[in-house]
């Protein structure tokens, strides 16, 4: 339940801005609109090409319905599952389990659901956008270079200190 609940935040996220996209072709009128595929599954995201002001007012409202229609879709599916799943611990949970499910329940099923939001989302963007994507996995090791840099950094600032204890072996390691 919880890798279901996770799949719906990449795909919120993917309606969003598909509507974003939507909205500003149609504002600033471009002449040709975004290709879209979640908008299109809700009534909306119609690909108009040389519209005028008053196609693109028509299509930025079914636009505006179908964000609607799939927020409220997505919603309504995300809390069934949430419902469904603690409807279901609490049937199936014992007096002699209350503690384990209060210890590692809730614990576990937000890891899944974390899980499970992240690995759609680089799925999901990996479709949508590879080139970009590669570029956003490609700076995650800076993190650990940061961090070594912080500590590097500490033990150059105090290094009157290392020497005055003799700590250099322990430092280089």
């Amino acid at each position: 339940m919880a890798s279901l609940n996770g799949l719906f935040v990449p795909i919120g996220v993917i309606v969003y801005g598909e509507f974003t996209s939507l909205l500003i072709d149609r504002t600033v009128m471009t002449g040709t609109s975004t290709e879209t595929l979640t908008i299109s599954l809700f009534g909306g995201g119609r690909v108009l090409t040389n519209a005028n002001a008053e196609e693109n007012k028509k299509a930025l409202i079914e636009d505006s319905q179908a964000f609607g229609i799939g927020c409220a879709t997505a919603a309504f599916i995300q809390f069934l599952i949430g419902a469904v799943s603690v409807d279901l611990i609490n049937y199936s949970a014992l007096n002699d389990v209350e503690k384990l499910r209060e210890g590692i329940g809730e614990k576990v099923a937000m890891l899944v659901y974390l899980v499970m939001s992240f690995v759609c989302a680089v799925v999901i963007s990996f479709v949508y956008g590879w080139e970009l994507t590669l570029i956003v996995l490609a700076c995650t090791p800076l993190k650990a270079y940061s961090i070594a840099g912080v500590i590097a950094e500490e033990v150059l600032a105090s290094i009157r200190t290392v020497v005055a204890f003799g700590g250099e072996d322990k430092e280089i390691k």
